[in-house]
């Protein structure tokens, strides 16, 4: 009947002792830390790819005709464009196991962000919200994904990454086209051009 107290009273003892040794652990110092600067640079899409995929990075997309946003399509595997003018703000996309008339299967990323269109049967995508000249790279998934995004990724997926400015920068561009066509009795000249300015500025997040 007594032992139990005294074992009370050496369990107290040894808390006691080691109170001051655990106390000194975390006694603050005058130290001052030297500063860890972290820096690094993205590479690859911003997901992860799976086998049948194909891409293009912004040095790709300066060796071909960029008029618009959605030319940095044209040229990968088993896609179609259905640009039927340039400057036209309702290019459809086809892809493997769908065409330009089924867009509604094919999804479309900017950074992340959804920019499908599906309030109508024929809406392309909101390409207007993406600069030619902001592209860092554009990567295909060839479908179905409906696991990883939305039900309508069952054709393809579109996943674009804009670049991310480092510094101020301003740039322009003007661009000159012209058509001749004679057919059906009918001999025209058109002509057109692009005007478009680049603004980018890096602010400090503190």
């Amino acid at each position: 009947m007594h032992r139990f107290p005294l074992r009370r009273t050496t369990l107290a003892l040894a808390c006691l002792a080691a109170g001051p040794a655990s106390h000194a652990q975390g006694v603050a110092t005058d130290t001052e830390l030297a500063t860890v600067t972290v820096t690094g640079t993205r590479s690859g899409a911003p997901v992860s790819l799976a086998s049948n995929s194909a891409g293009k990075t912004a040095e790709d997309l300066r060796e071909q005709n960029l008029f618009n946003p959605e030319d940095a399509l044209q040229y990968l595997p088993n896609t179609t464009v259905r640009k039927r003018y340039i400057g036209d703000r309702n290019a459809l996309i086809g892809g493997r196991s769908f065409g330009t008339l089924q867009p509604s299967r094919a999804l479309v990323y900017l950074d992340g962000y959804l920019i499908s269109n599906f309030l109508g049967r024929f809406d392309a995508p909101r390409w207007n919200m993406i600069s030619p000249e902001a592209i860092e790279r554009v990567d295909m998934l060839y479908g179905p994904f409906s696991a990883l995004y939305p039900g309508n990724s069952i054709g393809t997926t579109v996943a674009i990454t804009q670049r991310t400015q480092q510094a101020f920068e301003l740039s322009g561009r003007v661009i000159g086209y012209q058509q001749h066509f004679d057919q059906y009795g009918h001999n025209d000249r058109f002509d057109g051009n692009q005007l478009s300015l680049h603004l980018g500025q890096r602010l400090d997040s503190g």
